[in-house]
């Protein structure tokens, strides 16, 4: 299963990409969501996985790009922190397919991937 994950956070998207690797995922990084956008342009993905608050590009409009844009259907989980209530549910109007809120549980994170990776099969 290819993965793109979009976090503008340098220790979150290493924990990110380490855990994602170590379950054997293979996993793309961008760092803000516009390099996100050229990523997903270019190359194909089970799933992509983005933070809402980046610069250049957020990911709320990373999420329009790839659903409206793109027209593209792989589950979008957005991740953002405690209390962001309004961008979660701009993102769900858009098509989120899920959220999960910072600091992440790796663990969550891995049931959430595969509870979309068994419907998308």
């Amino acid at each position: 299963m290819k993965i793109l994950v979009v976090e503008d956070d340098e220790v979150t998207l290493k924990a990110l990409e380490y855990r994602l690797k170590l379950e054997g995922y293979d996993i793309v990084v961008a760092r803000d969501g516009r390099k996100g956008a050229e990523i997903v342009k270019s190359e194909s993905f089970d799933m992509i996985i983005s933070d809402i608050l980046m610069p250049h590009t957020n990911g709320l409009e990373l999420l329009s790009m790839v659903r409206h844009e793109m027209g593209l259907t792989i589950p979008i989980i957005i991740i953002s922190f405690l209390g962001q209530s309004n961008n979660t549910l701009k993102a769900k109007e858009i098509g989120a397919t899920d959220f999960l809120e910072k600091p992440l549980d790796p663990d969550e994170l891995i049931q959430m991937i595969v509870k979309y990776q068994n419907i998308e099969q």
